[in-house]
């Protein structure tokens, strides 16, 4: 059962908590939220949805054990909280459980064979496990799923380049960055695909996309670095470099 919606000797239930700290989390508030999700537990321990909603706050604190604590008890009052498995797979992914957080990610696929985010969040582990066959099947998945998911190309075409496919994974930077234009990754990573495809100009030219959306972002100036070496500007090179080192 999500909630019992017992009424408090003021007036309040715990439905005004859980809407109260829900509002806070969003507002990035996040120690605020927990006290209200306590204060709706003091009256329902037995509230799944102010477990859940709790585990969110700690998770974005950093706090990941103690997410998956509130998790824990989010799907024992609730088995078919699909949701709550899934932040509870994330959790694990953040400690490095690769295998349990594809566990959680496959029982809320279980409960909701539509969930999107399970599929693609379930690739990214089984990439991490370097099982990046599944991750390219989680990842078609997604895209069936949601056609307009940039971060699923993106994903797909991390794990298509491991594979050694690069001209699949260069495909699907096209597509992630026709959909979301402002991502630094996605042209680092369509970078060094270029670069493996021995195209060192375009390599470069996707480095100075990524710099120019994120003028602190290290890796993409070390690749440049490397891509102009390459192709013999070593003056451009080092000052690619220095750059890096001065960011560090």
């Amino acid at each position: 059962m999500l909630c019992h919606l017992k009424s408090y000797t003021t007036g309040r239930n715990v439905e005004s908590y859980l809407n109260r700290g829900i509002a806070k989390n969003k507002l990035g508030n996040h120690t605020g939220a927990i006290e209200e999700f306590n204060r709706a537990l003091e009256i329902d321990d037995e509230c799944a949805l102010a477990y859940f909603n709790r585990g969110i706050a700690k998770r974005m604190l950093g706090n990941y054990k103690r997410a998956i604590d509130d998790c824990d008890k989010a799907v024992r009052y609730d088995p078919h909280f699909a949701l709550a498995y899934m932040y509870r797979g994330i959790a694990k992914n953040k400690l490095g459980n690769f295998k349990e957080a594809i566990e959680d990610y496959d029982k809320a696929i279980e409960i909701d064979p539509q969930f999107v985010e399970a599929y693609m969040n379930r690739g990214v582990a089984k990439g991490k496990l370097e099982d990046y066959r599944g991750a390219v099947e989680d990842g078609n998945k997604t895209i069936e799923l949601d056609p307009k998911c940039a971060l699923a190309y993106y994903n797909r075409g991390v794990a298509k380049g491991k594979l050694g496919d690069d001209h699949g994974a260069e495909k699907d930077y096209n597509k992630a960055i026709e959909l979301n234009p402002r991502d630094a990754y996605t042209f680092v990573s369509r970078g060094l695909t270029k670069g493996n495809l021995g195209d060192l100009k375009a390599a470069i030219s996707n480095y100075d996309k990524a710099i120019k959306l994120d003028p602190h972002f290290v890796l993409a100036y070390m690749y440049r670095g490397v891509a102009r070496n390459k192709l013999g500007d070593e003056m451009g090179a080092c000052v690619d470099w220095r750059k890096a080192g001065e960011l560090r």
